[in-house]
């Protein structure tokens, strides 16, 4: 379904409702989390990463899952890696900005809206306009995390317009039996290749780590065949140090070449 996002405001406090999240089942069907610049250590060394586009624009993402409508990383509603990308925790909540100002907005399509008179949905708003406490906790959040977001867009724009992208190794993807299409990498002898001028806008934007950390991170997709060992078993806990490959003497780890 595609999204829906409404600024809240005020004249419209008694429309928009949800249903707080008890557990991460609302982003269960996501296998693509858009992460910022900030979280590149954490993710790259817990899950694969991606350069993709969205809507038309190119974004960085965390990789959790092999198909469509499948996150590897919930399980019974639990996340299961060691790292949480902050996206979570606001997906389907996003800030509108015009100049200086910025609105929260909320998607009406998402699964944590709901009607008025639907069992368990609460306002986001007060009567008289303000964002319940929640609500205001993720607009916090949005408002730290927003000027990450698009320096990190930025620099993968200027990625894309440099022409070092490119999908990812079809070696991999046939390792992984990945299903998800559109993925992209970092070509990096095409990146060697490049005009000094050029490399050197690249680093002015903070491009390159961005670059590099996407195909180191590469090395993590071997949680994701872990993952989908385990992560059919709906009703028994699944054992994270198993997953992540603690104690089980098992090498699941894949082999390719760029």
């Amino acid at each position: 379904m595609t999204a829906n996002y409404q600024i809240l405001n005020k004249k419209q406090a008694d429309t928009f409702c949800w249903i707080p999240p008890l557990d991460l089942t609302y982003v269960a069907g996501q296998p693509l989390l858009p992460i910022h610049a900030g979280e590149l250590a954490a993710v790259a060394s817990t899950m694969p990463l991606a350069i993709t586009q969205q809507d038309g624009q190119w974004q960085l993402v965390a990789v959790a899952g092999l198909q469509p409508q499948h996150n590897l990383f919930v399980h019974n509603g639990q996340w299961l890696g060691r790292y949480q990308p902050r996206s979570v925790a606001t997906y389907d909540f996003d800030l509108h900005t015009v100049g200086n100002l910025s609105f929260l907005r909320f998607n009406l399509n998402g699964k944590l809206a709901a009607t008025a008179n639907q069992a368990g949905a609460q306002p986001l708003m007060t009567a008289d306009g303000a964002l319940t406490p929640a609500v205001q906790a993720i607009q916090d959040q949005l408002l730290k995390d927003s000027p990450l977001f698009a320096r990190t867009q930025t620099a993968v724009q200027a990625l894309a317009d440099a022409g070092v992208l490119m999908p990812f190794p079809q070696g991999l993807k046939d390792q992984l039996q990945l299903q998800l299409t559109g993925l992209f990498c970092v070509d990096e002898a095409a990146l060697a290749k490049l005009p000094d001028a050029d490399f050197l806008a690249l680093r002015r934007v903070q491009a390159l780590g961005i670059a590099y950390a996407v195909n180191l991170s590469l090395q993590q997709a071997h949680l994701l065949v872990r993952l989908q060992k385990h992560n059919s078993a709906i009703d028994a806990p699944a054992d994270v140090d198993a997953l992540f490959g603690e104690g089980n003497g098992h090498d699941d780890t894949l082999k390719f070449n760029f």
